[in-house]
């Protein structure tokens, strides 16, 4: 596991996403600021439960597009 710590956002949306079986689910949506590599990049990030999976957050294209190279082959 990694550092767990609980955020209350007074501001937020909801939005219809697209999850990875193709299936629609209602998420809420949060603008956060990150630092990726020394950037400081805000984006907007959907909440869903990533227990499970190999990856705790997954960034966007539109988040990546136009500040950083992303090497697939790695």
């Amino acid at each position: 596991g990694g550092i767990e710590k609980t955020l209350r956002f007074r501001r937020f949306t909801r939005r219809n996403i697209k999850n990875s079986f193709g299936e629609k689910e209602s998420r809420f949506c949060v603008a956060l600021q990150m630092n990726i590599e020394g950037h400081a990049v805000r984006s907007s990030v959907s909440l869903t439960d990533r227990s499970g999976m190999r990856y705790p957050v997954l960034i966007g294209r539109k988040t990546l597009r136009g500040r950083f190279l992303v090497d697939v082959a790695g």
